[in-house]
């Protein structure tokens, strides 16, 4: 359709994840593998891979310029609700309806940690800092957990917030 590079990608309610430009209006990909659709995306930050978290639990990786499925990593109960690269691409982190985020390895596919801590059944946003030392995880409980990435140990518990906070 000549639209060139991808700049837009879409996940949620059921539906694969489509990748797209916002120059022109043309699907430039489909990437089919969740069973259920997928619900969150995140490009690795040199763009040459995407990660879809899916209401099957499943978080796939895929080549940006191919939409070949690199990988795909199991480990959440439910399903998984965010995902965010950390800045330098070397871990991937999701949060899961089962209330834990875990990090995994993006060259190995290894998890690297499995931090719980949330009550309830899901976390809603993850991101990393600048310099990716450390995650902040936000759950349906109204807290914001703040985790160092190389130890896994939690750092701070921040209350008071409106449950849902993301």
């Amino acid at each position: 359709c000549g639209c060139g590079r991808a700049d837009r990608v879409s996940a949620g309610g059921g539906c694969p994840v489509r990748v797209g430009t916002t120059v022109t209006v043309c699907e430039l990909q489909s990437l089919s593998g969740h069973i259920g659709g997928a619900w969150a995306v995140a490009y690795r930050p040199d763009g040459g891979e995407l990660a879809s978290a899916g209401a099957d639990g499943t978080i796939r990786i895929w080549d940006t310029d191919t939409g070949k499925e690199l990988q795909s990593l199991s480990g959440h109960i439910g399903g998984a609700w965010a995902v965010a690269y950390r800045p330098d691409g070397a871990e991937l982190a999701v949060a899961g309806a089962d209330g834990t985020v875990r990090i995994w390895d993006t060259d190995t596919g290894q998890e690297l940690h499995s931090l719980s801590g949330h009550v309830g059944v899901v976390c809603e946003a993850v991101a990393y800092r600048s310099d990716g030392a450390e995650l902040a995880v936000a759950g349906a409980d109204g807290t914001v957990r703040i985790w160092d990435t190389d130890t896994g140990q939690e750092l701070h518990s921040l209350s008071g917030q409106t449950p849902g906070v993301s």
